[in-house]
């Protein structure tokens, strides 16, 4: 998961759009079934947020300061929690759900990780 975010968030630094203008690497990062899936919003009420970091904006020094945690894999599926921590967006929390694919396990699903107070 390192290698994606460092590889995803040094694009946008170098104001490159990943899904769009590099998406051979994609492939080798991404699932066909979610890559498909995004494919099919684009143009279609595109959400503010991107999708593979769930917000709108991004902190340049997330891409060296990223953090994971694998959790216990099940079959096919497993879930990485990824931290990306920067001084003007501290600990962006992210839920990534890897599949299976070709005998690599590749980014099926984002999900933004949600602290209530209270």
């Amino acid at each position: 998961m390192e290698r994606f975010y460092r590889w995803y968030i040094g694009n946008l630094k170098k104001h490159v759009e990943p899904r769009e203008e590099r998406s051979t690497e994609m492939r080798q990062f991404v699932t066909a079934r979610l890559i498909s899936q995004l494919g099919r919003r684009t143009g279609v009420e595109e959400p503010d947020a991107d999708y593979f970091l769930d917000a709108q904006d991004y902190d340049d020094a997330w891409e060296d300061r990223i953090s994971t945690a694998r959790q216990p894999s099940h079959g096919e599926v497993a879930v990485v929690l990824v931290t990306l921590d920067g001084p003007e967006i501290p600990h962006q929390q992210l839920k990534v759900t890897l599949r299976r694919e070709h005998s690599a396990w590749k980014i099926d699903r984002v999900s933004g990780i949600r602290h209530t107070s209270g």
